[in-house]
């Protein structure tokens, strides 16, 4: 079962989140805030980190872009997928979370099913990725 990570500050809407993806066969828990939500990660390294993490961009503590910089930053945690969900609807928010490293960037109010095609095409990237590595791994012991 595929772990997914909602960071999020509005306790209504990581509600919503973790039950829908819950309901879509995903092990869904939360954190309120970008702290919280990096304490989350790193303390489940290496055996049960997120396989994916959803991340608003405005939160205290510590907003979604210091989130992905640390998260980019850190070996261990630099290839897991984010998706930011946010309110910041210019093209140099948009452009600045991409810069960092955010596979998507989905503008709040959006509809489940916009978030469910983001979350499953990020999750089959990161699978295609991985396999592709494993078979190169094989390959290269095979020779």
């Amino acid at each position: 079962m595929k772990k997914i990570l909602v960071i999020e500050d509005e306790s209504a809407i990581q509600t919503i989140l973790i039950k829908f993806l819950r309901k879509q066969g995903f092990d869904a828990s939360g954190a309120s805030n970008g702290y919280e939500g990096l304490k989350a990660v790193q303390q489940n390294l290496p055996i049960s980190a997120p396989d994916l993490i959803l991340c608003d961009v405005m939160m205290p503590v510590i907003d979604g872009y210091d989130v992905l910089t640390i998260l980019r930053q850190t070996p261990a945690t630099a290839s897991i997928p984010v998706i930011f969900l946010t309110a910041r609807v210019t093209d140099s928010d948009r452009r600045r979370g991409m810069e960092l490293g955010a596979n998507d960037y989905i503008i709040k109010p959006f509809s489940l099913a916009l978030l469910i095609r983001s979350v499953n095409a990020q999750l089959e990237k990161k699978d295609a990725v991985l396999n592709w590595v494993a078979a190169t791994a094989i390959a290269k012991q095979a020779s």
